[in-house]
């Protein structure tokens, strides 16, 4: 947004989300970042250096080499949600609960329901979507979601989720809220030790209200 004619000096950070093919352009908006700024940092810190976030390749169109790095390889909390909703989907099919069947098939239902939403708020026709087109048009048949095997629930691991969707879920606390709940639901039904933490932090964020 802020690409030319633009004197902020406390930019440090520049994200390119577009294709640039005009070197003029390119290098004015590489401008941005090199403006010099005192005691940015603190009494004494002067800012020295700026990042560029580049989703375009615009550096190897420019045949430009800085030091460059991959980045965290952290999973966002968007993706890790999706995935954790689908291995709690695949715990509920592969086990017999006896008398918690029926609630845990509910359970199910209402996982298979959210994430069907998620997926079918992506659009093929984002350039981020578009290389798992086949497996995002696959799970935006509904009947995909009847029932997933242990292949159904790598693609989805492994492709689709952390993708953009239109499905909207903004709330930060409420969405650390909800892995916290579907974590101690997979300790639950794999009988993992870390139940008794994960009980313990929902009894203290409850304490708290």
């Amino acid at each position: 947004m802020l690409d030319t004619g633009i004197d902020v000096p406390e930019v440090v950070n520049l994200v390119f989300f577009k294709i640039v093919r005009s070197k003029t352009k390119f290098w004015q908006m590489i401008g941005r970042g090199t403006r010099l700024c005192p005691d940015l940092f603190g009494p004494g810190r002067h800012k020295d250096h700026f990042l560029v976030f580049d989703f375009c390749q615009n550096f190897e169109f420019f045949n430009q080499n800085p030091n460059v790095t991959d980045g965290a390889l952290g999973r966002a909390l968007s993706e890790k949600l999706f995935i954790t909703r689908v291995e709690l989907i695949g715990e509920i099919e592969e086990t017999d609960f006896g008398a918690e069947t029926e609630t845990l098939l509910e359970l199910r239902a209402g996982l298979a329901s959210r994430l069907y939403e998620e997926v079918a708020g992506m659009s093929v026709d984002n350039f981020i979507v578009r290389p798992k087109r086949r497996f995002v048009e696959k799970y935006q048949r509904k009947e995909a979601w009847d029932r997933l095997s242990t292949e159904d629930r790598a693609e989805l691991s492994e492709n689709v989720a952390g993708l953009p969707s239109a499905f909207v879920d903004d709330d930060l606390a409420a969405k650390q809220f909800d892995y916290l709940l579907l974590m101690t639901q997979l300790a639950v039904l794999r009988a993992d030790p870390a139940f008794e933490n994960l009980q313990a932090r929902i009894i203290a964020i409850a304490s708290q209200l």
